[in-house]
């Protein structure tokens, strides 16, 4: 979800936040084997979280994007931590946004 503030400039302040489903892989591989041979799969722990970001986001074509901003994470204790994590990191992205047909059709006269 994002809410950013839409105005006629080309900055624009933005707050997101999303849902996080972690599948955590740090060098862990599980050896299964049978009557013939074994075989080594890698193991993906769950756990669930949450993620934000704060930032500007400045426009620098007619649809593209450069977004500069800085981001939390909250992870829950699941299968791999043992205690509830949180982390701060800043953010550059990119964003294009693919013509529609529907971008002159706005409710703000001139945007």
């Amino acid at each position: 979800m994002r809410f950013a503030a839409p105005n006629r400039t080309r900055v624009a302040p933005f707050l997101d936040g999303w849902f996080d489903f972690n599948w955590w892989h740090l060098n862990e591989t599980q050896i299964i084997c049978n009557v013939w041979y074994c075989s080594g799969y890698n193991q993906y722990r769950f756990t669930p979280g949450f993620h934000g970001r704060l930032g500007m986001q400045i426009r620098v074509a007619p649809q593209a994007d450069l977004e500069i901003g800085f981001g939390a994470g909250y992870s829950f204790q699941g299968q791999f931590f043992t205690r509830n994590r949180s982390w701060l990191e800043p953010s550059i992205g990119f964003t294009y946004s693919f013509p529609a047909g529907y971008e002159n059709r706005t409710s703000i006269k001139g945007y």
